[in-house]
């Protein structure tokens, strides 16, 4: 029985360490991605290191393809996502990263063959359907006409009676093109401006104007936000200060008050907290952005999904971006689930400021008078940029008793948004 019981000891200890030795290897590349440009030959040390405890290790797999593009390895990219799918032959992911890495660097029409079985086991995946609709948009354009041809007839030139056949076929490739583009814009609908080049060119072959306009003015915003999003997850999105509470006094003084180190502490996590829930959202910096009206509410529920609202104008024209991320506010929430940007007529964006003027939100406080000291709940922070002028307010789970306007004005943009009803899972 003795030995048995050491046995088990010793297995323990060995599973144990086993473990440690992944974790801290897991959070040694996590760190070093961080600025993967400046580390690439560690990155690369520890993902061989990792694999080799773990085969199939997603954090040590994706870092170690990220070295191998980044040294300009592409044979190599290939060679190992064949290795990983050997090993797990049912995983959607690494079949469609195969597949376009083979299309876009090899033109490898095997990499067709990866995103097609992808589109068998699962429909849904944006960076599958964005490969498949972009292979078949390259060959609608005559950008794959050598590939194309060795694909489908496998002959080097075109005959006369097969050159009209092929200006037939390669409409019907645009439409597919279309709707498998307009499939991945839906789950993914921002963040892939190549989805929205490609379909603007085709809207316009079909004269669907109107669409190619929306796009358009939509892709310029996104490019827009990629300019003033911050260059590390470190960086704060509000002035030092901004949450620092001066008007709450513990003691004649705040200045004086033992608790106002604390209470600066606070701020620094609150800007903190707030920053990175921005980030995560993949949101830009408000306060450096002079050329249009920005509002932005940011609604983080303690047991709900995370959200951001944002109103802006420029060049007169109106849009509202919704974004929605998994899990909870409170307990480290997922990655983003809804995406959208809509544009929103003129008389609505009229309504919308009637209300902000209402309000007068330019005249509310940051921080709230209060003897209220609470955990759970929920905090509504709007922010406001206009021209030279940038104002946030904070409060928690704003009521009808105690920041009424306040409250009505954040309702009405979660309104506007057709996110939720605005009825329930308020607070």
């Amino acid at each position: 029985m003795k030995r048995i019981l050491i046995v088990f000891a010793l297995l323990f200890c060995f599973f144990d360490g086993y473990n440690q030795d992944i974790d801290f290897m897991e959070n040694r590349i996590e760190q070093l991605s961080l600025t993967p440009w400046e580390y690439p030959d560690s990155i690369l040390y520890y993902s061989e290191s990792l694999l080799k405890l773990d085969p199939l290790n997603e954090t040590a797999i994706e870092n170690y393809i990220w070295v191998l593009g980044f040294e300009g390895k592409y044979v190599e990219q290939i060679h190992f996502l064949d290795e990983i799918i050997s090993l797990d032959s049912t995983n959607v992911k690494y079949h469609i990263e195969r597949g376009i890495y083979t299309l876009n660097t090899f033109n490898d029409t095997s990499g067709f063959s990866d995103l097609k079985w992808a589109l068998i086991h699962d429909s849904t995946e944006a960076s599958m359907l964005f490969g498949i609709g972009s292979f078949l948009f390259n060959i609608s354009q005559d950008k794959h006409d050598s590939l194309f041809i060795y694909y489908r007839y496998d002959i080097a030139e075109y005959p006369p009676a097969l050159k009209s056949r092929l200006e037939r076929e390669k409409i019907l490739y645009e439409a597919e093109a279309c709707k498998y583009l307009e499939k991945a814009i839906e789950k993914d609908p921002v963040s892939r401006t190549a989805i929205k080049r490609s379909l603007i060119i085709i809207y316009k072959r079909q004269a669907r104007f109107a669409e190619a306009d929306f796009l358009e003015n939509t892709t310029q915003l996104f490019n827009r936000d990629k300019s003033y999003m911050p260059v590390s997850p470190l960086q704060l999105y509000f002035p030092e200060g901004t949450f620092l509470d001066t008007v709450n006094t513990f003691n004649d003084n705040p200045k004086d008050s033992v608790y106002f180190e604390d209470r600066f502490l606070f701020a620094g996590h609150e800007n903190s907290y707030y920053s990175d829930e921005l980030y995560n959202f993949k949101e830009p910096l408000l306060p450096e952005q002079n050329d249009k009206i920005i509002f932005r509410f940011l609604w983080l529920r303690s047991f709900h999904e995370p959200v951001v609202i944002r109103l802006e104008k420029h060049n007169d024209k109106q849009y509202l971006i919704r974004k929605v991320r998994e899990g909870m506010s409170g307990y480290q929430a997922g990655g983003i689930i809804i995406n959208d940007t809509l544009m929103i007529s003129n008389s609505l964006w009229d309504d919308f400021i009637s209300v902000l003027d209402s309000s007068d939100y330019w005249e509310t406080p940051t921080i709230e008078k209060t003897n209220a000291l609470v955990d759970d709940g929920a905090h509504w922070i709007l922010e406001g940029k206009q021209n030279e002028r940038y104002h946030i307010v904070d409060r928690h789970s704003p009521s009808i008793y105690n920041n009424p306007k306040y409250r009505e004005l954040c309702l009405y943009i979660i309104e506007l948004s057709q996110l939720f009803d605005t009825k329930e899972d308020v607070y």
